[in-house]
């Protein structure tokens, strides 16, 4: 029942109250033949008299309030709402991740290019006996496309078999259990994940088929080097310089989240979290455990608050300067008036609320700096006294002003902010431990004031730490992944280019040896036109990095920066596994036998 709902806490006990549009949620099912939108006009003639008569007691003569439909489908993924259901998942968020996996399937498409193309001199005589043999063109197209999807739908298979290992360690992502995921399958996933095989391996195979079947059998019959493959590289070459120009935009990525959650981590907020314990309410009386707390010499403080500093969760009201001006949002904390001691604050003008928990403490707020300039009460002297007008309680007098500190998230810059005393809107109790063995001290204190509820405790420190990390170690995690994978097909595919390479001039290294040059020129013959490849990927990698992660920087109002030392590691991490790879298959080249490549002269 609805009583029992509210008696629970699930629902607000207010939902009669048109007032607190955001006290719940209504579901409704609707008639499939009827339009959306005349339901939406129907709602809007039920709520238009309510809102004037809720006009006459709000100054909301310049608000637009309407109510609207949205499907459950739309939820999430969907856009987020302030008055969410549950946990969102905003579009740009599933944009993203499959934005980096379409990045890596395509270019695990252009390495089975390359490699089929590269593999072609050893095939090329298996294409003229069969053309020989009767065989046509379409038949020989048939059957490499063929080989290219029997490849894929193996990778299927194997893909299956990791993801069964890698499942686990995806639902312990924060952000999957967050969301709630639990990655069921059904019979129409694994028929998608069919699907998308079979045109994986169409497309990658369609290049490589269409060249191996235009072979002529008279001339691969005749002489192998008759054979030209793409006499001019270029398409090849732009597709190495591409990916390695996304491995590089990969590895600076990564590398800035990282530092990006370091910077939130040990930043300093402008508070205290040393030794504080944070224990939450759960409903229970907060006086009563603030004073059976205080009664233990080793608890040095304990303060009431509604929320958790730097972590993005706030109260806002309407307020207004004068009762004659429009109403604007501020954000609030509920506190008592141990919070600024207990947080390590900075009082720099007025006092602190008054000792003792009265009633009239309602009526007097501390305001930050932020909220000084904002309102336009000069210096922070200045405010002492003044008044300010809630929507949802009488004038209240700003008593003290205190320095301004992140009481929001680090990714947006410092608001105005209002510390008032609410003992009823109090959903945990900051408790300043001696030691840390203090601890079972508040778990004592605890089981004498609710002996039949669990405790739930946390430090401040870590509970903060875990929000940043909920936000940036899972992409951390995520963006590492698909940068090994690029980094992976990247090396494959430049590996398969090398190969190739080394291959159609094998003769000419043969030569060169017999004419008396040595091993080392003939690498850094062979190498240089790779090398001039990692130059262009690095020119095109390094402002594409800047430019797709300054997206997301400039969101965020404290980041870090894509210096110098950034931009040097990536570099020195593509040069370095390039080179290994080119080296690789070049030096192998130059050390082989001339007498094996000139035999057949």
């Amino acid at each position: 029942s609805v009583e029992r709902l509210e008696t629970d806490s699930t629902l607000s006990p207010s939902l009669d109250n048109w007032g607190r549009h955001t006290a719940g949620w209504i579901y409704l099912l609707l008639d499939k033949n009827k339009p959306v939108k005349g339901v939406e006009d129907y709602l809007a003639e039920i709520y238009r008299p309510k809102f004037e008569e809720l006009s006459k007691t709000r100054d909301l003569e310049d608000i637009d309030l309407k109510l609207y439909l949205q499907s459950i489908t739309a939820i999430t993924p969907g856009p987020l709402l302030g008055n969410q259901i549950g946990p969102g998942l905003p579009d740009f968020f599933i944009y993203f991740l499959g934005g980096l996996a379409l990045i890596i399937i395509i270019s695990a498409c252009f390495n089975y290019t390359n490699l089929s193309i590269a593999r072609a001199l050893t095939r090329a005589r298996e294409v003229g006996i069969r053309k020989v043999s009767g065989a046509q063109r379409h038949q020989i197209f048939g059957q490499f496309i063929g080989e290219a999807i029997v490849i894929s739908l193996f990778s299927l298979v194997l893909s299956l078999g990791f993801l069964v290992f890698l499942k686990p360690a995806f639902l312990m992502l924060n952000f999957t259990q967050f969301l709630k995921w639990d990655l069921q399958t059904d019979l129409t996933v694994y028929l998608i994940c069919l699907v998308f095989s079979i045109g994986v391996g169409t497309i990658a195979g369609f290049f490589p088929a269409l060249f191996l079947s235009s072979f002529q059998p008279v001339k691969v019959l005749k002489s192998l080097n008759n054979i030209k493959l793409f006499t001019r590289l270029n398409i090849r070459k732009a597709l190495i310089v591409i990916q390695f120009a996304l491995s590089i935009v990969f590895i600076i990525s990564v590398t800035l989240v990282y530092n990006q959650l370091n910077l939130m981590v040990k930043a300093d907020y402008g508070f205290n979290t040393e030794r504080i314990l944070k224990v939450k309410l759960n409903n229970s009386s907060y006086e009563n455990l603030r004073v059976e707390l205080l009664k233990n010499s080793d608890i040095l403080n304990v303060s009431g608050a509604s929320h958790l500093p730097s972590t993005g969760r706030t109260y806002d009201v309407d307020v207004r300067r004068n009762p004659e001006d429009e109403e604007t949002e501020l954000t609030y904390f509920a506190v008592d008036e141990n919070y600024i001691t207990n947080m390590g604050l900075e009082l720099v003008a007025g006092s602190d609320l008054p000792e003792g928990l009265s009633p009239n403490n309602e009526q007097l707020i501390i305001i930050n700096e932020k909220a000084v300039e904002y309102f336009g009460f000069g210096k922070s002297a200045e405010a002492i006294g003044e008044v300010l007008y809630f929507n949802d309680s009488n004038a209240v007098a700003i008593t003290g002003v205190v320095a301004d500190y992140n009481h929001q998230a680090m990714m947006v810059e410092i608001s105005p902010l209002a510390l008032r005393y609410l003992p009823n809107e109090f959903n945990h109790v900051q408790v300043k431990l001696n030691d840390l063995t203090s601890i079972e001290t508040v778990e004592k204190a605890w089981a004498k004031v609710n002996p039949s509820l669990q405790i739930d405790y946390k430090f401040m420190e870590a509970e903060i730490n875990e929000f940043y990390e909920l936000i940036f170690n899972d992409l951390i995690k995520i963006i590492s992944l698909f940068s090994f994978v690029a980094i992976c097909i990247s090396i494959l595919g430049l590996l398969g280019m090398a190969t190739f390479t080394t291959e159609t001039r094998l003769k000419e290294i043969s030569i060169r040896k017999v004419l008396g040059a040595n091993d080392w020129l003939n690498v850094y013959t062979l190498s240089k036109g790779f090398l001039k490849l990692l130059g262009i990927a690095i020119i095109i990698g390094v402002p594409l990095a800047y430019l797709v992660n300054n997206l997301w920087l400039q969101q965020i109002a404290y980041r870090v920066n894509m210096g110098i030392g950034v931009t040097a590691f990536g570099i020195l991490v593509i040069f370095i596994l390039g080179t290994l790879t080119i080296g690789s298959q070049t030096y192998r080249a130059t050390t082989s036998n001339p007498l094996d490549a000139l035999r057949t002269e």
